[in-house]
């Protein structure tokens, strides 16, 4: 659907004189929305979904959308989240990435210690990913 509007589009004049952004913003609107068709039950759904979405309607106590305020601010998110960007400023630094590459690459623990360290977030990420319900693949649906 996307590529049929997009393959339309291009032939004309305001369209070849939008911005980029905006040719992505859309794109990515139509895929999203497209994407609804699969996971939704019925047209019913996508019609609730889509008007608790733009914030047109109130949404329903117990619906189609799982992820609220309370899930972004609890405690393990908050902790997640303060990790992995704190972890993303240090180790993002120039002058950490230069200290690593000249003194710290050269030493074998510190290799040793890096590849532990990866191993152990590859674990984590494996057990936090089965821990959770079960989501069956989206194709086994119909």
């Amino acid at each position: 659907m996307c590529v049929m509007w997009e393959r339309w589009a291009a032939g004309t004049a305001w369209y070849q004189k939008c911005p980029r952004f905006l040719k992505w913003m859309s794109a990515m609107l139509l895929v999203s929305i497209g994407w609804l068709c699969f996971c939704l039950p019925d047209t019913a759904a996508m019609k609730q979904y889509l008007s608790c979405l733009f914030a047109c309607a109130p949404a329903p106590e117990r619906g189609y959308l799982p992820f609220t305020w309370r899930y972004f601010t609890s405690r393990r998110f908050v902790f997640l989240m303060c990790l992995s960007a704190g972890g993303s400023f240090l180790l993002g630094d120039e002058r950490i990435q230069r200290l690593w590459k000249t003194k710290l690459e050269a030493l074998p623990a510190m290799q040793t210690a890096r590849y532990a360290f990866l191993l152990l977030v590859w674990l984590l990420s494996f057990i936090t990913i089965v821990a959770r319900q079960y989501s069956p693949f989206l194709y086994f649906q119909f």
